[in-house]
């Protein structure tokens, strides 16, 4: 696929691709740095939207007057102009208040998660014999971190609204990530063997075509070199034929009929005169 095409590939079918089309990490793999980080930065925006809407539905339910930590800092006075303000903008403002700061945390977390899971790509590529540059696996560690990206956002939101937990999430985060890293690599190196063998097949193919050209050419060659030879004694043959008629013409025998021929024609006309 052209780098062209692969900048025309919208963004739901670049998360579709990473989630489900494994095959396809060998073109993210060539992709320019920038076109990676877009995509980075479009997946930690749907995260933070996500994720501030949990929160948000906490920050609705949650009575802050209950809360033991929070007496020093809320007074009844800002408790009264907190309920005052009306709910539909304070939910408003928190959302977007909540939405910037999750973003700008999750995007140092999630880009520390990138540098961690390209180290283990970069060792792992060594050890199946993969030479990747570190950017495609860079590329590859942001495409692999899609579907646990998409899963942290929905176990957040399930857990804001219904308070179930998962002890082990982290591990299984990670561990999610790894293997589609481990799995892009492997498939990678899959694919770059089966065009060594396609290189292999076509490069015999052209060595048959090349001998197959170098014997018709031997053959032409042979055929010119027959005619050649033939035109060569069909001329030398002639050549004898006129030398042997021009031998014989001038033979005694042949002069000798000449002269003979000539007395008698002269007899002949002295005859007549008498």
């Amino acid at each position: 696929m052209e780098e062209n095409n692969l900048k025309k590939i919208p963004f739901f079918t670049r998360a579709k691709w990473a989630i489900f089309n494994l095959e396809n990490y060998d073109f993210f793999a060539i992709e320019k740095a920038k076109v990676t980080f877009a995509y980075f930065i479009k997946i930690i925006i749907i995260f933070s939207l996500l994720t501030a809407i949990g929160i948000t539905y906490k920050f609705a339910t949650t009575d802050f007057s209950t809360i033991p930590e929070l007496k020093g800092y809320l007074t009844t006075e800002t408790i009264k102009y907190i309920e005052q303000v009306p709910k539909g903008q304070l939910y408003a403002i928190f959302y977007s208040i909540s939405t910037i700061y999750l973003f700008a945390i999750y995007f140092v977390m999630i880009a520390l998660d990138i540098l961690m899971l390209s180290v283990l790509g970069f060792i792992t590529s060594r050890i199946a014999k993969v030479l990747l540059r570190h950017s495609a696996i860079i590329n590859i560690s942001v495409y692999a971190l899609t579907l646990p990206v998409l899963l942290k956002a929905i176990y957040i939101l399930v857990n804001s609204f219904t308070g179930f937990e998962i002890k082990y999430f982290e591990i299984m985060y990670n561990a999610v990530a790894y293997i589609y890293l481990v799995t892009a690599i492997l498939m990678i190196k899959s694919e770059m063997i089966k065009q060594e063998i396609e290189l292999t097949k076509l490069e015999e193919e052209q060595q048959k075509v090349r001998e197959e050209l170098e014997r018709e050419q031997e053959e032409e060659r042979q055929k010119e070199e027959q005619k050649r030879k033939e035109k060569e004694e069909e001329k030398k043959k002639k050549d004898n034929e006129e030398k042997h008629k021009k031998n014989k013409g001038d033979s005694p025998e042949g002069s000798m009929a000449i002269t003979m021929n000539d007395e008698c024609e002269g007899d002949t006309r002295t005859t007549r005169r008498v």
